[in-house]
């Protein structure tokens, strides 16, 4: 049995979950990121998921970048290299800063840090 997932794919698709593929195996750039955005679209549709219900935004491709970069500050509770982060992601620290840093929530070790004298 498919997973919910890969079944809500398939009835975006109108395709079969056996032979539903979330990504393209295409070897031409522009048509492979062309047909993974029209999919992520689609899915996202499909799942009721493509309007962030905070934000009041749609969710893009491109949400997925922002959504790794934003866990995985969070998630290393302030531990990650910003600038090793910055690397992987293709952008640059100020970047990171500027556009995903900044509305995270503060973290345990940060708040203990500036409740401290250097002690």
């Amino acid at each position: 049995m498919p997973s919910p997932l890969i079944s809500a794919f398939a009835n975006a698709t109108r395709m079969p979950p056996a032979k539903t593929i979330c990504f393209c195996l295409s070897t031409r750039p522009a048509t492979a990121a062309r047909v993974i955005a029209q999919n992520f679209n689609k899915l996202m549709e499909e799942t009721g998921l493509k309007i962030d219900t905070v934000l009041q935004t749609g969710r893009r491709i491109y949400s997925l970048r922002h959504t790794a970069i934003c866990m995985r500050l969070v998630l290393s509770e302030g531990k990650v290299n910003i600038y090793t982060l910055a690397k992987n992601a293709g952008t640059s620290v100020e970047q990171i800063e500027r556009f995903y840093a900044r509305n995270l929530p503060i973290s345990a070790e940060l708040v203990k840090n500036l409740q401290s004298y250097g002690d």
